[in-house]
């Protein structure tokens, strides 16, 4: 199928016939689905070439094939660029394209990155404190989809402001709607349990971890030790590197 398309767009560059957005777009989304996206690339660079300005599909596209190999630097230079609109346009990033780089952040272990991508999304110009569950409200309004990471980045993002009920009651949410937290959900929310002092209910999602098989990594140790060194529960804080 690439290969037919490729074979017509060349044909049709050859022949000096007029190449329109739809082909162009058609032909990306084909490169992208084969992880050609080096292929791509040329082609988005030919559409400017031939005066046919890339629309939000075209960069969206680009942005989706990024991800798909972990270019995600790549990806948020996109989301950039649609900003400042280098083809003389007004496309500007959508949900879609948030979305998209929001999942590939996740994926590498960027949490911060989620929750800056959200509020740039959903607050720019305006505060970027999470303020109460209105902000997984506004998720369910826009149909944006609160997936796994969205729910990690906004629980780890009311974990680094102390609060410690909007967290645990988001998390609740998340396994209402049948969502699995992973191991970098359980540091959040342990994270943030152990900043308000709540230690019984962090040991308690220790326990629950190791008995479902789910990994603890090193920063849910280190908030474990941290919270029960200011309890002064040393004795219990030294048992944990052993």
């Amino acid at each position: 199928m690439v290969e037919e398309l490729l074979w017509m767009w060349r044909k049709m560059k050859e022949d000096g016939l007029e190449q329109s957005l739809y082909n162009f777009n058609s032909l990306i989304n084909g490169l992208v689905n084969a992880g050609m996206v080096e292929s791509v690339v040329r082609i988005f660079e030919a559409m400017r070439e031939v005066n046919v300005r890339p629309d939000s599909v075209s960069y969206n596209t680009v942005i989706k094939g990024y991800c798909k190999v972990g270019k995600t630097r790549k990806a948020l230079e996109m989301i950039r660029e649609m900003e400042v609109g280098d083809d003389g346009g007004n496309v500007g990033p959508d949900k879609v394209s948030y979305m998209m780089a929001m999942q590939a952040c996740y994926g590498e272990g960027e949490v911060d990155c989620c929750v800056r991508l959200y509020h740039e999304m959903k607050e720019k110009g305006q505060s970027k404190v999470v303020k109460g569950l209105n902000v997984f409200d506004e998720i369910r309004r826009d149909s944006c989809g609160a997936n796994m990471a969205v729910y990690t980045a906004l629980i780890d993002g009311y974990a680094k402001t102390g609060n410690v009920d909007g967290e645990t009651m988001l998390f609740e949410r998340m396994r209402h709607e049948w969502i699995k937290p992973n191991e970098v959900t359980y540091g959040a929310i342990v994270n943030g349990l152990c900043k308000g002092g709540r230690m019984e209910e962090a040991l308690g999602y220790l326990e629950f971890c190791k008995e479902n098989g789910v990994v603890v990594n090193a920063v849910f140790y280190s908030s474990l030790i941290d919270g029960l060194g200011k309890a002064e529960r040393v004795d219990e804080a030294e048992k944990l590197f052993y």
